[in-house]
């Protein structure tokens, strides 16, 4: 297993290779996070997020409350 393409999941603590259906292939949940994240520097995080538009869809959620 390869650090860039080992995700998290969160719901089950499992750590697992590649996710190409975005869930967990243990318990199916959508909460999984690349662990490639941990040596990438904050500013390449953030220019990411950006550009995928995650960012802005989170900011968007906390105006709406």
């Amino acid at each position: 297993m390869h650090l860039d393409t080992a995700y998290v999941c969160y719901s089950c603590r499992r750590i697992q290779d590649r996710v190409p259906t975005g869930k967990c292939s243990t318990c199916f949940s959508e909460n999984v996070y690349p662990l490639g994240w941990i040596g990438r520097r904050r500013k390449d995080r953030i220019n990411l997020l950006k550009r995928i538009g995650a960012l802005r869809r989170r900011d968007e959620a906390h105006t709406a409350i």
